[in-house]
């Protein structure tokens, strides 16, 4: 049986629970568990999932011991240490911060011919400590959660939060975009997803009662109707359809269904599913089993950039 490191929203603690069942597992700290699965679970409310490669006491020397055993000396390795909890360990051998934890042990196997390469790693060793003990996971660059590209950069102008729900929505849903020269954003205020798709070259029908940020006025991507969506009976089909509407469930996806006429078949959807509680499942399935009529292959996750919310990507028939 296999180990693996879960993080989620603390808020939902309950319901990954039930998504859980029947395997074991023991809540760590807050927002982490220790999960037992034959192989890797596929969760809708993990942020991350992580499988444990060695469990050892908070000692230096022992942590570095592991880590020889799971490292090539010929391949260059950075390491990530986050603390969970109280940092009040019982063994004193090792470092109270995160940063000072990786120098120390970095250093300590760089001195036995190991490689530390922080810009270009080939390995990245995630050590996690909670409770006393330290939880050590090797991956790859990509599938580590520092490697992300859903964040803004310095220099980038970003509309609001949403703008990075939807980047972070494309990159995990892995959606090709290469095709879509159009796309119908419903619930479009102030603009968020709107921006993030003009920034990838697509022409945005943008719609909300409400106003759109002054700074998207002179976009020529983006032609913005202040109209309610369900007033919206257009000539030409979008190649795709995003939804970010502040309304309950049943009532966003019920107008999405009422434009799906105007959605060309196969085309990508994303709709955010805004819970009223903490029921997350209930909403899930009550906006699937709307949607199955015009909508297909479904997809469901609770991102980091989201809240009270489950991202949904699905396919128009």
């Amino acid at each position: 049986m296999n180990k693996y490191l879960v993080t989620y929203q603390p808020l939902f603690i309950s319901e990954i629970a039930k998504e859980i069942e029947p395997n074991k597992f023991e809540t760590l700290a807050r927002g982490l568990l220790l999960l037992e699965s034959p192989t890797t679970p596929e969760l809708i409310l993990s942020h991350g999932i992580y499988k444990v490669d060695a469990i050892e006491p908070i000692d230096v020397d022992q942590i570095v011991q592991s880590i020889k055993n799971l490292l090539d000396k010929t391949e260059g390795f950075a390491i990530k240490c986050r603390i969970h909890g109280n940092k009040d360990f019982t063994i004193t051998t090792i470092e109270k911060n995160s940063r000072d934890i990786e120098v120390q042990v970095g250093t300590k196997l760089e001195q036995d011919g190991f490689i530390v390469d922080r810009k270009n790693p080939t390995a990245v060793i995630l050590l996690t400590l909670a409770q006393n003990t330290a939880f050590i996971t090797k991956s790859k660059p990509t599938k580590n959660p520092s490697n992300t590209d859903t964040n803004a950069n310095d220099n980038e102008e970003i509309i609001n939060r949403s703008q990075l729900k939807l980047r972070e929505a494309i990159n995990y849903f892995n959606l090709d975009l290469q095709n879509v020269k159009t796309a119908l954003d419903i619930g479009a205020a102030p603009g968020g997803f709107s921006n993030e798709l003009s920034k990838r070259g697509i022409k945005v029908t943008a719609i909300d009662p409400g106003k759109l940020d002054p700074t998207l006025a002179n976009d020529k991507n983006i032609q913005y109707l202040q109209i309610r969506a369900e007033d919206f009976a257009p000539k030409e089909k979008f190649d795709m359809l995003v939804n970010d509407m502040n309304l309950h469930p049943r009532e966003s996806a019920g107008i999405m269904l009422v434009l799906s006429k105007f959605i060309k078949p196969k085309a990508p959807c994303v709709m955010t599913i805004k819970c009223p509680s903490r029921n997350v499942f209930h909403y899930i399935d009550t906006v699937k089993e709307l949607l199955k009529k015009d909508f297909k292959d479904f997809k469901f996750k609770h991102l980091p950039h989201n809240k009270m919310e489950i991202t949904m990507q699905t396919t128009k028939t």
